[in-house]
């Protein structure tokens, strides 16, 4: 899995690339960890086109950086994701946290 991100203005965008395995869930939390600290942001944008499944604690780390987030006055929302994935985010329930979209 890779991780690569970009601040545009006061968004910053994330393309997350290959399944996210027990290697991409520590890249995941590192690179979350990394970004909560930029300065001058107010949403994130996540595409997730390229990653066809998570293992639970990669879906885990998402909602604790969104948590983060919202306690720092940001959004977060994803734009892109694959159909396993948006599946498996409806099944749980998590556009109620953040908006999703394909």
């Amino acid at each position: 899995m890779e991780l690569n991100y970009e601040k545009v203005e006061d968004t910053i965008h994330i393309q997350v690339t290959g399944d996210i395995d027990f290697e991409g869930d520590y890249i995941l939390n590192e690179k979350f960890e990394e970004i909560l600290n930029i300065d001058g942001v107010k949403s994130i944008i996540i595409n997730l086109s390229e990653v066809e499944k998570s293992i639970s604690s990669g879906i885990g780390h998402l909602v604790k950086f969104h948590k983060q987030l919202s306690s720092r006055s940001r959004t977060l929302e994803i734009k892109g994701i694959s159909e396993n994935l948006f599946k498996l985010f409806k099944d749980i329930n998590l556009e109620k946290l953040f908006p999703i979209t394909k």
